[in-house]
């Protein structure tokens, strides 16, 4: 008997397209690619009714949105602002209260959060809201599901090469992209071993050191943290001054 995996998204298309990859690519992993099927399912994070009162015995659940329209402030709607939040912040709560009373067993509960959760600038007004929204609902929750043998972390991680940040990049800002493309696009494979070898060491869990200074700026966990805090300050300060005269230098249309 191996492990039960289940995988789910925002497409269908995708959804296929990663069994189609499952049962043709070679794997280091033993995979019984004649079991891998796709179920047709659709829930609405704002109809409850969408929502199954099935049972189920999961040990890890990885909710891992990251839906971001990039515009500058003044271009956005009040429709744009409501569409991530929905995504980034409502679909994981969402998720994380239906298994809370639906899964019979403890598990672990993995939310995908952002660099900008912590560290934002021009381009992500509602993006990088919708996540430091998510930053502070985990510290506030954290403590009180580890009573119900729920443990909930954070992974956090920078830009990645996915077909989100192409498509966000369609209406992407100018100053945006360059001052994005100046720090490490991850690969996501990279990223995805990474965080399955090592999720389990730290509530919060970052990819890329710039990430990593991010996220001990105001959460430490281990002695190394607190030891690189006072580094962290200096890192960010110095990233923050540089967007400052970046941006003062950068056209607007």
């Amino acid at each position: 008997m191996g492990n039960h995996v289940v995988i789910t998204s925002r497409s269908q298309r995708s959804v296929q397209k990663t069994i189609e990859d499952i049962k043709s690519e070679p794997s280091d992993l033993n995979i019984d690619r004649s079991s891998c099927k796709k179920d047709g399912m659709v829930l609405d994070i704002d109809d409850q009714n969408s929502y199954s009162d099935e049972t189920t015995e999961f040990d890890v659940l990885f909710c891992l949105p990251g839906f971001c329209i990039a515009k500058y402030f003044k271009d956005l709607e009040i429709t744009e602002f409501q569409s991530q939040i929905n995504t980034n912040l409502l679909g994981v709560v969402r998720m994380l209260m239906y298994y809370r009373k639906n899964n019979t067993k403890p598990f672990t509960f993995v939310a995908a959060n952002s660099t900008t959760a912590g560290f934002s600038f021009p381009g992500y007004s509602c993006y990088s809201a919708s996540k430091s929204v998510l930053d502070s609902f985990h510290e506030s929750v954290h403590m009180q599901l580890s009573r119900e043998k729920i443990d909930f972390k954070l992974l956090n991680c920078g830009t990645m090469k996915t077909n989100g940040l192409r498509n966000e990049n369609k209406c992407k800002p100018r100053f945006t992209i360059d001052f994005e493309y100046n720090n490490t696009v991850s690969n996501t494979d990279e990223v995805a071993k990474y965080y399955i070898n090592l999720f389990r060491d730290r509530k919060r869990l970052s990819y890329d050191w710039f990430t990593y200074f991010v996220t001990i700026r105001s959460n430490c966990e281990k002695r190394i943290d607190y030891l690189l805090f006072p580094l962290s300050v200096f890192v960010l300060f110095t990233a923050k001054c540089l967007v400052e005269i970046k941006f003062r230098k950068a056209r607007i249309d």
